[in-house]
């Protein structure tokens, strides 16, 4: 084998290296991608349930607050927050 051929040789497994070398890296940087795909849907998933959870605390307490308004609108006496203290 002669000069000029061993140097294309070793100019190609260079080239071929780098190639290699690159591919590890864009699947490590997909594989880290997908890590934080993950994750974030993990917290939309808890996110949601706490909207949720806080959406059917809102509907309890209107309709709380809507029996306290029937009950005032009635005329009857309703307790005070110091009352509610007491107790």
């Amino acid at each position: 084998m002669n000069l000029r051929a061993s140097v294309r040789a070793i100019g190609i497994v260079v080239v071929l290296c780098w190639v290699a070398l690159g591919y590890l890296w864009l699947h490590g940087r997909n594989i880290r991608l997908t890590e934080r795909e993950v994750e974030m849907a993990k917290l939309r998933r808890v996110v949601a349930d706490d909207l949720e959870s806080l959406e059917v605390e809102v509907c309890r307490l209107a309709g709380f607050a809507r029996a306290e308004s029937l009950w005032s609108a009635q005329g009857r006496p309703i307790a005070a927050a110091s009352e509610l203290a007491e107790r």
